[in-house]
């Protein structure tokens, strides 16, 4: 590419995105411009970041396109470098080359100036921080509708604790000031640290305050997924874990760098929906729990997941105001690990409606709650599911038409639950009669 090129077309691309360090061409922004970067090409640490909210052309005022026509920086799949991708596509790929970032440390800045924004299709690697917020690969802040999808978030590494490094990284850093990231999602993203080498050296939270994340891999970090409700929280379709303790918090003895699959944040309804969430491995970690919940006015809806081998019970509800109501339905839980698939440790009571649940080696704790319904549940000890099939290997499904889950629950519904009355593998439960109990509908196969 070549800066002082036009940048309208493949044969005159641009070298470096105009937000880029060391650009030296022209450019003025237009609402819904699209930037295309090459599958297969490397941009290094010195460029970085894409200085949105900064070098942007209207400085003050946002630099995305509109609700209808928003700006893209992705790839189109037609165009790569066939020395790197070979004979298909590969995505274009910018790469912090393991130093700090210098300015914000982070690939892409908006801050507040990047709403109405699709990032797509790029592969983000090999971040490195000390401490200090704002490490992210993608910084959005309180900026709005800022989709990013099909994208590789991963390999991130940092200083050790000895050296200042502390427990910072926010891969998606959102907003936790209004407008609260409204709108904003994550799609069809992996975000992996590459941490597999011991459970206690985990770092890094995939997103904080991004209301939605669908069809999505988190796994090899230290937290997950901190979610708000703005205007409604929703995770979908997504694989989460392992999650791992943080180095910071082992060292450090306390609960700053408490450990969760997802956590709800402010006020709001959330669907959590049709996901795996497994394998949280912080033994010994001060508030270790795969799902915490408990700000006031929160209704959550929990339905048609998976939860396996957690250390602490898979939910902590730890509820603020005794408005908190939990739907819980057509789960399958296996607590064998810890015993007890929830609790409510808040200073408050909560409500509860359990329903169609597969439990498997503990229940809930409802001595601080107030059940509204607590029924067609099946409960069975961990041999006891093994013994009928029930085990890791097969995600824990029904392999005979009379197992215990079938047909033995109820019907329900839930008029604005996304995908309400699918399993977790998407077969449509009955619209009358029973359905079965726990994340599967059998299907005799």
């Amino acid at each position: 590419g070549n800066d002082s090129a036009t940048g309208n077309s493949a044969n005159l691309a641009w070298k470096r995105h105009p937000y880029m360090n060391g650009f030296t061409g022209s450019y003025t922004h237009q609402r819904g411009d699209r930037f295309i970067f090459k599958g297969g090409v490397t941009w290094p640490n010195v460029v970085f970041p894409i200085n949105i909210r900064d070098k942007g052309t209207e400085i003050g005022v946002q630099q995305g396109g509109t609700i209808t026509n928003p700006d893209y920086y992705g790839a189109d799949i037609s165009w790569f470098n066939s020395s790197v991708c070979g004979t298909s596509f590969c995505k274009p790929i910018f790469s912090a080359e393991s130093k700090v970032i210098l300015v914000n440390n982070t690939f892409v800045y908006g801050l507040d100036a990047m709403s109405n924004i699709i990032i797509d299709n790029i592969e983000m690697k090999d971040f490195y921080w000390v401490s200090g917020y704002g490490a992210s690969y993608i910084w959005l802040g309180t900026s709005e509708n800022v989709i990013i999808k099909n994208c590789l978030l991963h390999n991130w590494t940092h200083a050790s604790y000895s050296a200042g490094g502390r427990d910072d990284l926010q891969v998606v850093l959102g907003g936790g000031n209004a407008p609260y990231s409204a709108g904003s999602s994550i799609l069809n993203t992996i975000i992996d640290g590459g941490q597999t080498q011991v459970p206690n050296n985990g770092s890094g939270m995939a997103a904080y305050h991004i209301p939605i994340i669908k069809n999505s891999i988190i796994k090899n970090a230290s937290n997950g997924l901190i979610i708000n409700g703005h205007p409604s929280g929703e995770v979908a379709y997504s694989d989460i874990g392992p999650i791992y303790h943080s180095f910071s918090g082992l060292v450090a003895g306390n609960n700053q760098y408490h450990e969760n699959s997802i956590e709800a944040v402010d006020s709001g309804t959330f669907y959590i929906h049709h996901n795996y969430i497994h394998d949280e491995l912080p033994e010994g970690g001060p508030y270790a729990a795969s799902m915490i919940f408990g700000s006031p006015g929160d209704i959550l809806y929990f339905y048609d997941n998976i939860v396996w081998n957690t250390w602490d019970p898979a939910f902590k509800f730890m509820t603020t105001s005794s408005a908190l109501i939990s739907y819980i339905w057509n789960n399958t839980f296996d607590s064998s690990r810890n015993g007890s698939a929830g609790s409510n440790t808040g200073t408050f009571g909560m409500k509860l409606d359990s329903r169609n649940n597969h439990f498997i080696a503990g229940v809930f704790d409802t001595s601080n709650m107030s059940i509204i319904s607590n029924t067609n549940n099946v409960i069975q000890t961990l041999s006891q599911a093994n013994g009928l099939g029930y085990t890791i290997i097969n995600k824990y499904a029904p392999t005979h038409a009379s197992d215990p889950t079938v047909n033995t629950g109820i019907l329900l519904t839930c008029a604005n639950c996304p995908d309400f009355g699918k399993d977790i593998l998407g077969n449509t439960r009955p619209i009358t009669g029973a359905w079965d109990i726990g994340a599967y509908k059998y299907t005799g196969q």
